[in-house]
């Protein structure tokens, strides 16, 4: 994949995913999406989390993207939009993980822990993979 697609991918998924997540959370939380490599994920979360790559442990969702975001609290319509609208442009997710015992990895990665993550407080993380990426959605707010 070339830099120029990697970027419209970086910027689409962020994008949209901050866009209908405005809409979605019916709080102060907001969730975007951060590019990663399918082929090298725990390197990438490592880079992103500033923990060594055996600090991170992924454990593969039962779920959908749809059926979780449903379950965090989005409407059906809201998910289904997310999904659809990702989907033009990388297609469906094969796969969902989660973080196993993210409690210190939130922490660090958070505005308040000096980390490198979008939210002041981060909720949740957990990756998406496609056909030819990650992503990595991360939930939180800056109250």
């Amino acid at each position: 994949m070339t830099k120029t697609a990697r970027s419209y991918i970086s910027g689409f998924a962020r994008g949209i995913t901050e866009a209908i997540s405005d809409s979605a959370f019916h709080c102060p939380s907001s969730m975007t999406a951060r590019l990663r490599r399918k082929d090298h994920i725990l390197e990438d979360l490592a880079e992103e989390f500033a923990v060594p790559e055996e600090e991170i442990k992924l454990v593969r969702a039962e779920d959908g993207l749809e059926d979780h975001l449903a379950r965090i609290g989005w409407s059906r319509e809201h998910a289904w939009n997310l999904n659809r609208r990702l989907g033009f442009v990388i297609g469906k997710p094969q796969e969902l993980w989660f973080l196993e015992d993210d409690a210190d990895i939130l922490d660090e990665y958070s505005g308040y822990g000096k980390g490198n993550g979008p939210f002041y407080i981060t909720e949740e993380l957990f990756v998406a993979v496609y056909k030819e990426v990650a992503l990595l959605f991360v939930i939180g707010n800056d109250e």
